[in-house]
């Protein structure tokens, strides 16, 4: 399967199963550093695949986005267990650097 279908079925899982969820739906127990997590992008609203990799004082969650790389600051409302199928898929994001 190419990179671009795997991340397409990511995306179209995520959003059907994520997007219309109650505060209470899904909740993520085990909050700590390296746990897999499903995470609400603040700039698109979108949901994403998820690392926690910052557990800060004020209570927000520092999370990179495994698919992307990128990095937010959310709430923990936006942070939800992730469905063990979508774990299944190799991460989308390789860390590069041009020499």
């Amino acid at each position: 399967e190419s990179r671009s279908k795997i991340l397409e079925d990511i995306m179209y899982k995520l959003a059907t199963r994520y997007t219309d969820l109650e505060l209470k739906d899904k909740p993520l127990h085990n909050k700590r550093l390296g746990s897999l997590c499903a995470a609400r992008f603040t700039d698109d609203n979108n949901w994403y695949r998820a690392k926690i990799t910052g557990l800060m004082k004020n209570g927000l969650i520092e999370v990179q986005f495994v698919d992307y790389g990128n990095v937010d600051y959310v709430s923990d409302d936006r942070v939800k267990a992730i469905d063990a199928d979508l774990i299944m898929y190799p991460v989308q994001c390789y860390r590069c650097s041009l020499a």
